[in-house]
């Protein structure tokens, strides 16, 4: 089995452009209605669990 090399996975997603384009403003409310869920579901689950993963696959 093949290790992970972390600069390869490093270096594979810095290479894709922005997923958010400037001044897509429907891309814009997106990124924003996921940020407030994302950090109102970890916020909530926080304090009940000392190790939080987000499989957001």
């Amino acid at each position: 089995m093949k290790s992970i090399d972390n600069k390869e996975v490093i270096d594979f997603y810095n290479s894709h452009e922005d997923i958010w384009p400037e001044g897509d403003n429907w891309h814009k409310y997106t990124k924003q209605q996921l940020t407030r869920y994302v950090n109102k579901y970890i916020k909530k689950i926080k304090n009940d669990i000392p190790l939080n993963i987000l499989n957001a696959g």
